[in-house]
C-alpha cells in the first residue's frame, strides 16, 4: 500500500521547510488551472500548452514563492510539468482540447520503444462497461496508462480504495489501431483502446509494494 507517512516529511527551499502534503496540494492546484480551467486564474494557454504568465506571475496569483513551482517541476516523479522560456505547461492529463493539440503534433511511440504491457487502474464497478466498450478517454483527452502494476495501483487509489488492474496488450492494441505516447517514466497516453486488448488481473503481492516516490 501506498506509504502515508511521508505527507509528515517535510522537503527544503530556499533554506525553508515545506511540508509534502503542502506540496502535494499545490501540484493540484496546479494541475487544475494548467489541465482543466485556466482561466480560474486569469490566464490561457498556447497551443502547446504553455500559460500565457510567465511562472513568476503564476506564483505571486497563487501566493507561493515562485522557488515552490520550480521544485515541484522538477521533482514530481511521474513529470506531470515543464518549464520553458518562464512560462509553465501540464504534460498530460488535460481536459482542455489543447492537451490533445500538444501530442498528436509529436511523432507516436514507436512498438520498440513500448513494453509489451501496460497497465490501468480503475474501480471495479466500471469493469464491465469497460469489457464491452473498451478504454475510452471520457473527460479528458487520452486514455492513461501505468507503465507498470505499482503505478495502476497508485493511479487506481485516488478512485477507490482497492481498485481492479487491467493489463493491455500492447502489440493487440497496436493491430486494432490504437496509438500510444510515452508520456513519463510512469505514463502512457492513448488513444482508445478495444476491449479485445485487455485482461483483469489480481496481483496483491506486488500492490502491497506499491509506494510514492
Amino acid at each position: 500500500m501506498p506509504n502515508k507517512t511521508k505527507d509528515k516529511e517535510e522537503i527544503t527551499i530556499n533554506h525553508k521547510k515545506m511540508p509534502l502534503n503542502s506540496r502535494k496540494k499545490i501540484s493540484k492546484r496546479l494541475s487544475y488551472y494548467l489541465r482543466h480551467n485556466p482561466k480560474k486564474i486569469g490566464m490561457t494557454l498556447d497551443d502547446e500548452g504553455f500559460s500565457s504568465i510567465t511562472i513568476n506571475e503564476l506564483a505571486m496569483r497563487m501566493k507561493i514563492p515562485v522557488d515552490t513551482i520550480i521544485e515541484i517541476v522538477e521533482t514530481d516523479p511521474k513529470g506531470r510539468f515543464s518549464i520553458k522560456d518562464n512560462r509553465i505547461r501540464a504534460n498530460f492529463g488535460h481536459s482542455h482540447p489543447v492537451g490533445r493539440t500538444i501530442w498528436e503534433k509529436k511523432p507516436p511511440t514507436s512498438r520498440q520503444e513500448l513494453p509489451p504491457l501496460l497497465y490501468h487502474g480503475t474501480r471495479y464497478r466500471f469493469w464491465r462497461r469497460i469489457r464491452e466498450e473498451g478504454l475510452k478517454s471520457r473527460s479528458r483527452q487520452f486514455v492513461h496508462l501505468s507503465t507498470t502494476i505499482e503505478w495502476a495501483y497508485l493511479v487506481g487509489k485516488r478512485l477507490v480504495q482497492n481498485p481492479i488492474i487491467l493489463a493491455i496488450d500492447v502489440e493487440k492494441a497496436l493491430q486494432s489501431g490504437a496509438t500510444f505516447w510515452i508520456a513519463s517514466k510512469s505514463t502512457v497516453l492513448a488513444t482508445s483502446i478495444s476491449p479485445e486488448c485487455l485482461k483483469l488481473i489480481d496481483d496483491e503481492s506486488r500492490r502491497k509494494k506499491a509506494s510514492y516516490d
